[in-house]
């Protein structure tokens, strides 16, 4: 028996089981045999799926290039930037990249394979950390690029000569073209990394092969691209010498596609000539014969072109070749009314614009008789595609609108009537290109009041595209439209510029352009200056308000609280900037809403930025620093991020209490057990932002300060009511040189005649004055005006004539005559009137006066009837018999000012009194103030007195 010490596991078991047999004993002496199966693993040796794994991504690549699939080609040549970028990058340029040419050149009808190629290489010359790691890389790529370009070039030739016709040979061709098409571009997109000996060396060469007639019309499209992309980098001579050759071939292509691509670039090359005697010798033949070109659509093109590049010709090329050029395609298409006239319409405000200082005043006219032209065509009414063509002629027209008036400012009565039918056009585009220049018009002619209910039909189509365009520059136009109302009162009224602004306001409101309602309702701040401060306190301030708390767009919510803010600084009153202050702090500060209380933060930095450092520490800090404890974490960011802005303005020692207030907020929120981390992480860099902050030190507060007591001070409030009085309008200040002038000449004449002023400030004209005046005059003239009625008696009255005099009755017994009395005879009535007892009755009144009124008719000179007045410094004979002397009707006299006057009809008068139901005129004298053309009534008529039995 073995020992049990001496056997081994196994001998263990078969131990337990049972006697072993010697045969066993004799196995188990013998050491074990280890054999290998050779032939398994040859076999496993020659595996295909085993020695591809073990082969490295060159070796693979290299094996699929040459004899693998489709997609492993393509998936090889995909490889091929990560292989060159690997460590193996010198043995892949020198074996992959010949075994892809190689592949290429097999395989010239694939086009996936030359697309691929194509995209990998152009990636490759683009890549700028592979071509510094391997120099010549360019080249060698350009290179084959060129050499597959000739391929494909061969293989179309080779296909050519066959004279068997195979089914799918077309597809076979067309795929060629469209390789070499590929190719093409590949050069266009890398052509600003070639260096300029390669591009002088290859690429032109290129480029005036395919740009020759036999090349097929994508290959000369593609020529004008890679000439638009050498133009932008390459010197002016070489453009000069080599590309613009090539320009004009192309210009003179057969086909229009081709011209049209030309055409499109040659504002480009023109461009980097550099040199406007280049241009005109290079490039202007090729203009003119692209503007002159019979396809429609060369011509647009030559036409943009042309707009663009329009200053780079010299002033001799634009003033006769290209305007004899233009002048003749306008004419043309205004005789045609086709499609041309709507892209001549496009250009002519530009080409107008450049050629204003070169033209003379006939070929000026020409411009403003066709541009008139233009319009009165795009406002015919037509069916069918004249419609379409008169519409995009009227959005041209309309778009070239505001040149025009600048060219032609003398001739803007001929323009405005355009205005008012853009306004009111049924095209929504008319009306926004107009409303989108509105401000560049009323600009030009502040004081135009025919501006005003044009704007006011704009806005009252109520389109939220109009209003809009209107809101980008509503602060500009604000100032001019009040003031213009405010001068110039008619059909428009500042209440109606106030509740147009609020219709304005509730459209955009509605609309999804927030961008235009912030625009609109940051304009609203220039209100401060337009109109009085009640208006502002009772119409936008509910608006704002209003606005603050609803609107939904935030940055529509910080516009409107700063223009309150803006706005509220300008108010006088003391309770209302109050109001104003406790709306902010009751309604956002310590509002439910977690919204309007990050808004709070907004106004305070408006606060903080445009009013005094006083202002914001009295109604902002407290209520500032207690939303650094806010339970929402983003309103306690935002709080303690300001804080900094608000230590910058502190100046100390005076604010130090202040500065420990912000300190101790600060140290708070440091104590607080906030769990976020990011949020805590702010906050200390909140804090370190804090205490790296510098206090204030200059004087920009007390600015500020001095600004703020302007505003609210007494003597501004009184200032601000007078100026409602008497406020310089628009037109006042441009002319006020004129003015001056004119009252200088007033007060010079006023002191030449002396005694002749009247107590009304109007001067009475001289003989010599009427002797050189005529009739007609365009000087600013004032007439006294007293209306001349045409009395026809027909019969005799015993009754007195019924009027209402101006002035209060007199308080004697007997009332006078009105009828010019002597100095005498006045004294008598004076004294009568004294002594005389109270008046009687009505009837016995009326009886008395009509027998003085008859006696001193009679009494009376009918030549000449002569008074004098006490207070009265003008007397009847110093005044002239002819000229600008008042006329009165002979059956009655006037006085005005303590002064009579002289009448010098030659009619008597009558004994008769007339019953006449025409009402009388009153008596007083009118000023007439005229700035136009009016006609003087010769004194040699008179007022006529018929009688009619």
């Amino acid at each position: 028996m073995v020992a049990a010490t001496e056997m081994d596991g196994e001998s263990r078991i078969k131990h337990d089981q049972g006697p072993l047999d010697d045969d066993d004993e004799e196995d188990i002496k013998e050491p074990p045999v280890m054999k290998l199966d050779f032939e398994k693993l040859f076999k496993m040796a020659e595996d295909p799926d085993l020695e591809e794994l073990l082969r490295s991504p060159l070796d693979q690549a290299l094996i699929n290039l040459e004899d693998g699939s489709e997609v492993q080609k393509l998936t090889s040549i995909r490889t091929f930037p990560d292989i060159l970028d690997s460590s193996d990058g010198d043995k892949c340029l020198l074996k992959m990249l010949p075994a892809i040419q190689k592949c290429l050149k097999v395989e010239k009808s694939n086009l996936d394979l030359h697309c691929e190629a194509a995209v990998v290489y152009k990636s490759i010359i683009q890549n700028e950390d592979l071509v510094k790691k391997f120099q010549g890389i360019v080249d060698l790529l350009l290179e084959n690029i060129l050499q597959n370009i000739q391929n494909q070039k061969e293989h179309h030739t080779h296909e050519k000569e066959k004279v068997i016709i195979k089914a799918g040979s077309s597809i076979n061709n067309q795929m060629h073209h469209l390789s070499a098409a590929a190719w093409l571009e590949t050069i266009v997109e890398v052509a600003d990394k070639l260096s300029l000996s390669s591009i002088k060396q290859f690429i032109i060469p290129v480029i005036q092969t395919q740009a020759e007639p036999v090349q097929r019309v994508q290959r000369r499209i593609i020529a004008t691209k890679i000439i638009h992309k050498l133009a932008m980098f390459l010197p002016p001579n070489e453009i000069r010498k080599d590309l613009c050759p090539i320009v004009t071939t192309l210009c003179k292509d057969a086909n229009s596609n081709v011209r049209v691509a030309v055409a499109q670039r040659l504002f480009v090359i023109a461009n980097s000539l550099k040199n406007s005697h280049d241009v005109v010798s290079s490039l202007l033949p090729s203009y003119v014969h692209l503007l002159n070109d019979e396809e429609m659509n060369v011509r647009e093109a030559a036409m943009n072109s042309l707009t663009d590049a329009f200053s780079l010709f010299t002033r001799d090329a634009r003033k006769h070749t290209l305007f004899s050029t233009i002048k003749k395609l306008t004419e043309e298409a205004l005789e045609k009314k086709n499609e041309g006239l709507a892209v001549i319409s496009n250009n002519f405000g530009k080409w107008s614009w450049e050629l204003n200082e070169l033209l003379d005043q006939l070929d000026k006219s020409w411009v403003l008789n066709t541009y008139c032209k233009m319009v009165q065509i795009s406002d015919e009414l037509c069916e069918g595609p004249q419609k379409n063509i008169r519409n995009v002629l009227k959005k041209t027209c309309c778009f070239n609108y505001p040149c025009m008036l600048t060219m032609f400012k003398k001739q803007v009565d001929r323009l405005l009537p355009f205005l008012e039918m853009f306004c009111t056009d049924h095209d929504e585009e008319v009306r926004v290109s107009i409303a989108a220049s509105y401000h560049e018009v009323l600009t030009m002619f502040p004081d135009k009041s025919d501006l005003i209910p044009p704007f006011i039909e704009l806005l009252h189509g109520g389109s939220s595209d109009v209003i809009a365009k209107i809101s980008h520059n509503l602060s500009k136009i604000l100032p001019i439209l009040y003031e213009n109302v405010k001068d110039n009162p008619g059909r428009t009224t500042v209440q109606q510029l106030d509740r147009l602004l609020i219709g304005c306001n509730q459209i955009l409101r509605t609309s999804s352009s927030w961008r235009s309602h912030e625009a609109f309702l940051k304009s609203l701040k220039t209100l401060s200056n337009c109109i009085e401060e009640e208006t502002i306190v009772e119409t936008f301030f509910p608006l704002l308000k209003k606005e603050v708390l609803n609107v939904r767009a935030i940055p529509c919510r910080i516009a409107a609280c700063e223009a309150l803010l803006i706005l509220m600084r300008q108010i006088s009153k003391e309770e209302v900037r109050n109001e104003i202050i406790e709306f902010f702090n009751k309604e956002l500060s310590t509002h439910k809403c977690c919204y309007r209380r990050i808004t709070y933060i907004d106004v305070a930095e408006i606060v903080l930025s445009n009013f005094s450092k006083r202002i914001f520490i009295d109604n902002f800090l407290n209520d500032t620093l207690r939303l650094t404890t806010d339970p929402v974490s983003n309103i306690r960011i935002r709080a303690i991020k300001f804080l900094p802005k608000i230590k910058a303005k502190l100046q100390l020692p005076e604010d130090e209490e202040i500065l420990l207030k912000i300190e101790n907020s600060v140290k708070e929120q440091l104590k607080s057990t906030e769990l976020n981390g990011p949020t805590r992480a702010i906050i200390h860099q909140a804090a370190v932002d804090l205490s790296r902050c510098e206090t204030c030190s200059d004087t920009q507060d007390e600015q500020k300060i001095k600004e703020e007591e302007d505003l609210w001070s007494k003597k501004k409030i009184d200032k601000k009511k007078e100026s409602r009085i008497k406020k310089p309008s628009i037109r006042s200040r441009i002319r006020t040189k004129e003015t001056k002038v004119e009252k200088e000449d007033e007060e010079e004449e006023e002191i030449g005649v002396g005694e002749f002023v009247r107590s009304s400030s109007l001067r009475i004209p001289t003989n010599s004055i009427r002797a050189t005046s005529p009739w007609r005059t365009e000087r600013k003239a004032i007439a006294v005006v007293r209306p001349q009625p045409v009395i026809t008696v027909r019969s005799q009255s015993p009754s007195p004539m019924s009027y209402r005099s101006p002035s209060p009755a007199p308080k004697e017994s007997i009332r006078p005559s009105r009828l010019p009395l002597s100095s005498s005879e006045r004294d008598k009535l004076r004294k009568a009137a004294t002594d005389a007892p109270p008046p009687p009755a009505r009837s016995a009144r009326s009886a008395s006066v009509v027998a003085s009124r008859r006696s001193d008719a009679m009494t009376s000179s009918t030549s000449s009837l002569e008074s004098s007045n006490s207070t009265s410094s003008l007397s009847s004979s110093a005044l002239p018999s002819s000229g600008y002397g008042l006329r009165r009707s002979a059956t009655s006299s006037s006085s005005f000012a303590g002064s009579s006057y002289t009448s010098t009809s030659s009619y008597s008068l009558m004994n008769a009194r007339s019953s006449s139901n025409i009402r009388r005129p009153g008596y007083g004298l009118s000023h007439v103030s005229s700035l136009s053309t009016f006609e003087r009534k010769p004194s040699q008529l008179s007022c006529r007195v018929r009688n009619l039995d």
